[in-house]
């Protein structure tokens, strides 16, 4: 496995810089002959073409992912790299399958993987709000919560929190996770306001 490449195409993705990772991957993807090193480069295209909006590459890259004979214990990364790219392209119930298929895997109910727990979560309560599975969504973003206080998804759990509460009826509830949410944004604990 060339780990130099692949260490220099996820700094290219990190930087945002997509459409440079795509163009490289394509090549790189053919030239390989190793799976785990065809998967690294896959998911990189996947992140890549979700965040140019461009569906059909990034569709074919979940295909050819899927068509690679890779260990179980990866199984994991590869559904969420689909996940979350359906997620983002309009197609909640596929991510929402996926996303349940790995939190229902015993690795990610490991401690050692609590980020990843976390994340899964998190996406299965955008998935499950998308389908308008309200309640279902509270208990996933509220466990995600609670996996992680603190994780990148944060305002997005809150602002799907409170979307979730709203369509509810439970409206106390959702003005009041949305002045929290207010309140850690502008980082004044006494943010309030009066109807």
């Amino acid at each position: 496995m060339d780990e130099e490449t692949i260490a220099t195409i996820e700094a290219l993705k990190n930087e945002g810089k997509y459409e440079e990772v795509i163009r490289r991957v394509g090549g790189l993807i053919r030239a390989s002959a190793d799976d785990m090193e065809k998967a690294r480069y896959l998911i990189n295209q996947i992140v890549c073409a979700t965040n140019l909006d461009l569906c059909e590459v990034a569709s074919d890259a979940i295909h050819s992912l899927y068509d690679l004979a890779l260990p179980p214990e990866l199984e994991p990364i590869r559904n969420y790299a689909a996940a979350a790219s359906y997620l983002s392209f309009g197609k909640p119930q596929e991510a929402l399958e996926l996303l349940n298929s790995n939190l229902d895997n015993g690795i990610l109910k490991d401690g050692h993987y609590e980020d990843q727990r976390y994340e899964n979560l998190a996406q299965r309560g955008f998935a499950l709000a998308h389908l308008e599975r309200y309640s279902e969504a509270l208990s996933s973003l509220n466990e995600a919560e609670r996996v992680r206080s603190d994780g990148e998804f944060k305002e997005s759990i809150m602002l799907y929190q409170v979307t979730c509460l709203a369509s509810l009826g439970r409206l106390d509830e959702a003005f009041s996770v949305a002045q929290k949410d207010l309140a850690n944004v502008t980082g004044d604990a006494a943010v309030s306001a009066k109807y």
